[in-house]
């Protein structure tokens, strides 16, 4: 960047002189180092939001390993009660079982009865016909009626003893036939109601095994993000690293640009010690015309340059300026005292300057948006010249100021407030 030298319009080096003394500060290699620092805090931002993305994810894992864990612990339950249930049926279907063979041989026993009794009914019977047989005739042949009752009797009796032995027995057959049937019933249910329990069970085990390859999925995907989790937290720490190295090279650079602007300052000061020289020996050689001068003003006191604003590095501590932090982005800048306008320009990444003359005094405006004045503009104290927000390297309410003294030397501006 090249400072415009003021000497043929206001007869003064020093506009020439600051503006070379603070361009010095933004050399090629300081905005290189600032480019990476930029690019670093980039690939920070990325790599957190990475980070971030990454948490996010294994948190949403965790939950549904949570959650598919509680499943499993659930259908675990689930078989565990059908298991017990279909081991309570197959208990109730072996004492039904049982019930049924001791009913089998029941009735086994009454039919063998019931044929023995037949059996010895038949021979008693025919034992008693052949006994009575001689009494039977004498009655069958009786020609009073007390004689046929007698006869009618004793056959009634007979009759009516087997008929009644034979109803209790197939009586007794028929209830055990019956009770039979039932248990076979009942067993036949317990049977299917274990066949269900035991399809269900079959259907919970398939769902585990699903479950539990969910889970396992799961818990693979867990450990993949957690390996990228370790990559991005590794990555971040060599940033950090990086970052800090950078930020060291810039503070390295802008000591040295520091001593450099000092040994300019003290080169300026030299020169313009000839100039001034050369200037009284022009105004009292004759026939020379007298250079035009900004009219000689006492500036007492400073008007500070951002209304609202505060003081946020001093002078010395970034450099030779002040360092001023307005209320809010694009703040307003006025004219620290009345003066003439000598010079406002670009400079790259630290956005326009302007350069105001007040007699004893220099004021430096660094890092405006495009001025409201002109070079050559008489302005007064207090007058708006524009806003902050100019300058990739300053922040947008944050203004630059600087004061140097009639020597060239730029002072602190707080001495003038």
């Amino acid at each position: 960047m090249k400072c415009r030298g003021v000497r043929g319009i206001w007869g003064l080096p020093l506009l020439a002189l600051c503006a070379l003394s603070f361009a010095s500060v933004f050399s090629q290699s300081l905005s290189e180092l600032e480019r990476q620092r930029q690019q670093t805090l980039q690939q920070q931002k990325a790599n957190q939001q990475r980070i971030e993305k990454l948490n996010r994810e294994l948190a949403n894992l965790d939950a549904l390993t949570a959650q598919r864990l509680r499943d499993l612990r659930s259908l675990e339950g689930q078989i565990q009660q059908l298991e017990k249930e279909r081991a309570d049926l197959g208990r109730q279907i072996n004492l039904l079982q049982q019930q049924v063979r001791e009913t089998e041989a029941e009735i086994a026993q009454n039919e063998a009865q019931l044929a023995d009794l037949k059996k010895r009914l038949a021979a008693l019977i025919n034992s008693l016909y052949r006994e009575q047989a001689g009494r039977y005739l004498p009655l069958l042949q009786a020609q009073s009626f007390t004689d046929l009752s007698v006869r009618a009797r004793w056959v009634g009796y007979l009759g009516n003893q087997q008929t009644s032995l034979i109803q209790r027995i197939n009586f007794l057959l028929e209830q055990l036939d019956s009770q039979k049937q039932r248990l076979i019933l009942l067993v036949r249910d317990l049977n299917a109601k274990q066949a269900d329990r035991q399809n269900k069970i079959n259907q919970l085990t398939a769902s585990r095994s699903q479950l539990q390859a969910t889970l396992a999925a799961l818990r693979q995907q867990a450990e993949g993000r957690k390996v990228l989790l370790r990559e991005s937290l590794i990555a971040r720490n060599e940033l950090q690293n990086q970052l800090n190295n950078v930020v060291a090279a810039i503070a390295k650079e802008q000591r040295r640009l520091a001593e450099e602007r000092r040994r300019r300052e003290e080169e300026a000061r030299r020169q313009r010690e000839r100039e001034a020289a050369e200037r009284r020996r022009q105004q009292n050689s004759p026939g020379l015309e007298p250079v035009a001068i900004i009219p000689n003003v006492i500036v007492g006191t400073l008007q500070f340059p951002v209304p609202g604003g505060r003081i946020v590095a001093p002078f010395g501590l970034q450099g030779t300026y002040q360092v001023i932090q307005g209320p809010a982005d694009f703040s307003p800048v006025v004219a620290a005292a009345s003066g003439v306008v000598l010079d406002e320009y670009p400079v790259s990444n630290t956005g326009w300057w302007v350069i105001i003359a007040h007699g004893n005094v220099t004021s430096f405006y660094i890092g405006l948006q495009s001025p409201l004045v002109q070079k050559g503009q008489q302005v007064s104290k207090g007058q708006r010249i524009g806003y902050t927000g100019g300058a990739a390297l300053i922040p947008a309410d944050t203004l630059w100021f600087a004061v140097a003294n009639n020597d060239g030397v730029q002072v602190d501006p707080s001495r003038y407030y």
